[in-house]
């Protein structure tokens, strides 16, 4: 009767740890992906990258899915050395974990989907080199008003309107050739301005020589905007960044200016 009672209390054991193992359910194995190049493991929501199998240097893009998985958060990138000076994040993120990028001492530049609504603890500690590249109103630049961290906008033109801007004047130099905008420039200025990508901070255009077009934009609430094309380069109030948009709004202000380009 002892023994039955025992053997009706283990199986009762087993049938609780049987619940709560389905409950909680098993621990994902950490894969590699079909590239070589990332580890990491399922969850519900999508992937987990936990680290990178090589060690990462220059510019690093995150991939937005690992072997058709949907990439969603980053523990890391690597848990020894860190000589990454760039990382782009993708769209479909959402969350960054504790000391993700922890000592990446030569880190300049991170850019934030808006997609992202989540950072670990100490995520960017020691990069004190770092500018995160944000969306405007993202949980993003929130995060980086709390910490302290310097920001830059993505896209920063994205809503800007011809109505927001009172004039234009443009000047090419080394000739120092100026122009002035028309209220139709300045619309066709705007339509250019709003795709301007500044994910890729670069102020290395100091650098180079030749032909630069530098636009002063006067504002509907008395600022001003300096921005200035230097192929490959836009300067924006003193700022560099390498975008192909500089050859669009090069030739633009060349036009305006009626100086070759």
């Amino acid at each position: 009767m002892r023994r039955k009672l025992l053997h009706g209390k283990m199986l009762g054991v087993l049938a609780l740890l049987l619940a709560l193992f389905m409950a909680v359910g098993v621990a994902e194995e950490e894969r590699t992906d079909a590239s070589g190049q990332w580890k990491y493991v399922l969850e519900d929501s999508g992937a987990t990258i936990m680290e990178r199998v090589e060690i990462p240097t220059g510019d690093l893009v995150i991939p937005s899915k690992l072997d058709g998985y949907p990439v969603t958060y980053i523990y890391g990138i690597t848990d020894t050395e860190c000589d990454v000076t760039s990382v782009t994040i993708p769209a479909g993120v959402t969350r960054i974990g504790t000391s993700a990028f922890y000592g990446c001492s030569g880190l300049t530049s991170v850019t934030i989907p808006e997609s992202v609504t989540y950072f670990g603890r100490n995520a960017f500690l020691h990069c004190d080199s770092l500018t995160l590249s944000v969306a405007r109103g993202s949980f993003a630049e929130q995060y980086a008003e709390e910490y302290q961290i310097p920001y830059v906008f993505a896209l920063p033109y994205k809503d800007l309107s011809a109505n927001d801007i009172l004039s234009v004047t443009v000047e090419i130099l080394p000739h120092k050739v100026r122009g002035d905008f028309s209220e139709d420039d300045i619309k066709d200025l705007v339509a250019i301005l709003r795709i301007v990508d500044t994910s890729n901070r670069d102020d290395s255009s100091s650098a180079y020589g030749g032909q630069a077009v530098i636009f002063t934009l006067t504002m509907a609430d008395g600022t001003e905007e300096i921005i200035s094309a230097f192929n490959p380069f836009i300067v924006i109030n003193g700022v560099g960044y390498r975008t192909d948009v500089c050859y669009e709004l090069s030739g633009f202000g060349a036009t305006i200016a009626k100086t070759p380009f």
